[in-house]
């Protein structure tokens, strides 16, 4: 138990340190602080009870100057008491808070009602089970209410409720996590983590419920006729078994979190090396796109000046007025491309996801009137930092990628889905074709620049590298997930303004 102290300690500086820190990182180590608060009030009242000395010495492995320590440290039991009962409820009111973060785009996220009834639940508890209270009560209801038989029974079965609606709580948010990484966790950038965290939280719950599932509890017993209050001891297992087991289960539960912890690391570096390698094919065919447009464009206004001098006769006027709107055509490929690699300042402005996903199907209506379009938006997205020009363009090319891949299957009905949600202060916009689908082979190429599956007559092959450009930009990501001859999903991932409340309305990059 010791090391596990240690472990959990080691969680907390993780969560907190991380770079990539969610909102789900603050409650889940706060919850951990809480969990090592609670488990050091309890050692700490067990080491005063003679009754589970070997017990409790064998079991909680601590060093021997630490156990002497607790044993005579001057703090008085009733102050353990509450400690102990305070710590355990702020444990069970941070995993629900930590679960309920992963309901960012649902009605409990905002229901304030919910969480104040929540902290009215958890502190009716914490006074009702307070030393001084107890006694208070007692001294009150006996002998003329209840004996004491009766206020012992009573005091059983609300013990009973409690420990069973707390239960309850923490079992419900084990189940909402998995429950959410399940069904709105697609996007690899979530899901590389989402099932680790759901495992480690499931790991951390069952750890503590193990331990302190009696917890709050009343400690004290009231003797009004001696005028005495005497403390019980903590309802620990009698059975050794249970105590030989439950050491193998932390180091279980040690490797699993263990696993995750540099599963996350390796993935993220991976993930991170992908997007510089990216990053860095985009920025080099910048750089050469420039200078070679640039002399290209030139040069093809010179040869459109000496064909127009051309004096021909009506036979050759058509082959002259085809090589004119070729070179026309050409020069505004290119000038594409230069203007792809000039972007400008970003205009960030808060803005409603939606209503914007909105403006640009409208706008493309006439692109997709032979194709169903089908929305779906999660409740209450919250608002992001976004350049609309820059946005509408970005996704200007994945629809028309996706357009033009259905259009492959003249044989079935096209369909496109919208869906957007929001998945812990993110937001994701979900496009799905049920086009021609991209081919493994072709995957790993989709963001390279001048990389096109298509004939070069139709495709440079710049429109999703200048997407990703844009995106990336944003402080999002975007990834691609396709099945052949199926469907093919692209993934746009935001940060929502939840992330930039300290941020101004407006601003540029």
């Amino acid at each position: 138990m010791f090391y596990f102290i240690l472990i959990i300690l080691v969680l907390v500086l993780f969560f907190m340190t991380r770079k990539d820190k969610k909102a789900s990182d603050k409650y889940l180590s706060r919850a951990l602080a809480a969990f090592t608060m609670a488990i050091i009030a309890l050692v700490a009242y067990i080491a005063r009870d003679a009754y589970y000395y070997n017990v409790v010495n064998n079991y909680f492995s601590l060093p021997q100057g630490i156990w002497k320590a607790l044993m005579f440290a001057a703090v008085p039991r009733g102050w353990l008491i509450r400690w102990l009962n305070a710590s355990a409820l702020l444990v069970i009111y941070l995993f629900v808070q930590f679960s309920l973060t992963f309901l960012s785009d649902a009605a409990v996220w905002n229901n304030r009602r919910f969480r104040r009834q929540l902290v009215l639940f958890l502190g009716i508890q914490c006074l009702f089970y307070d030393p001084q209270v107890q006694e208070t009560l007692y001294l009150l209801l006996y002998p003329k209410v209840l004996d004491a038989p009766m206020f012992g029974e009573t005091g059983k079965i609300i013990h009973m409720v409690t420990c069973i609606l707390n239960c309850g709580l923490i079992i419900d948010a084990v189940r909402r996590v998995f429950w959410i990484n399940c069904k709105v966790a697609p996007a690899y950038f979530f899901r590389y983590y989402a099932w680790g965290e759901s495992l480690c939280f499931a790991c951390i719950a069952i750890a503590y419920l193990f331990i302190f599932w009696f917890a709050p509890m009343s400690f004290v017993k009231v003797s009004r006729l001696a005028g005495f209050v005497s403390y019980r001891s903590v309802p620990l297992s009698g059975s050794n078994l249970v105590y030989r087991f439950y050491p193998y289960y932390l180091v279980l539960a040690t490797f699993v979190i263990i696993y995750f912890l540099g599963h996350s690391i390796v993935n993220r570096r991976k993930l991170e090396r992908n997007e510089l390698n990216i990053r860095r094919q985009i920025d080099a065919a910048d750089t050469t796109s420039k200078t070679f447009c640039h002399y290209m464009k030139n040069e093809l206004l010179a040869i459109q000046a000496e064909v127009e001098m051309l004096n021909v006769g009506e036979a050759e006027e058509e082959d002259k007025k085809e090589i004119l709107e070729r070179c026309d055509n050409l020069y505004r490929r290119l000038d594409e491309i230069h203007h792809s690699t000039k972007m400008s300042e970003l205009i960030l402005k808060r803005t409603d996801i939606c209503c914007l996903m909105d403006e640009i199907l409208e706008h493309m209506a006439p692109d997709f009137k032979d194709c169903e379009i089908r929305t779906e938006y999660g409740k209450k997205i919250p608002a992001v930092m976004v350049d609309s020009a820059y946005f509408d363009q970005a996704v200007h090319n994945i629809l028309m990628n996706a357009r033009e891949a259905m259009e492959k299957c003249p044989d079935r009905n096209s369909i496109l889905n919208v869906r957007i949600y929001s998945i812990d202060n993110w937001v994701q916009i979900s496009i799905t074709d049920n086009g021609a689908g991209i081919s493994a082979v072709n995957m790993n190429k989709i963001f390279t620049p001048f990389y096109s599956s298509a004939p070069i007559k139709k495709h440079w092959g710049i429109g999703l590298g200048l997407t990703y450009k844009i995106i990336t930009t944003h402080g999002g990501r975007i990834e691609v997930e396709s099945t052949e001859h199926e469907e093919t999903t692209f993934r746009i991932v935001l940060p929502s303004i939840l992330q930039n409340a300290g941020t101004a309305e407006e601003g540029e990059i």
